[in-house]
């Protein structure tokens, strides 16, 4: 005989697609610690320390100062050069243009 009362009957709710079952699976066995997640987690320990270490200044070799020093001091000429043969309009623009160039870096007084 038959069922009384109706047709088929429903398990309830709407069926699961099989990618959401196969993600429930994992997601079970990567908390079980029998699979590793596909990917990274979101908290990782010590991670707001990531990327911070303290890196040492590199230190110039000495031929690497002397030839920054001879650039400097021969810059240091130009500015005299400049100072003493241009006009006041001229060393406005001139002295821009090296301090665009330069953005604060001091330089030693050169006599010639």
């Amino acid at each position: 005989m038959g069922r009384k009362g109706g047709g088929k009957k429903s398990k309830g709710g709407k069926s699961l697609s099989n990618v959401k079952k196969n993600n429930l699976k994992r997601h079970k066995l990567v908390k079980a610690g029998k699979l590793k997640p596909k990917s990274s987690p979101r908290f990782v320990e010590g991670g707001h320390l990531q990327g911070k270490t303290k890196k040492k200044p590199e230190l110039l070799k000495p031929e690497e100062l002397e030839e920054r020093d001879r650039v400097r001091k021969e810059e240091a000429k130009q500015w005299v050069r400049l100072i003493t043969y241009l006009s006041i309009f001229e060393v406005f623009e001139a002295v821009q243009n090296i301090y665009e160039r330069h953005k604060g870096q001091r330089f030693e007084s050169v006599k010639h």
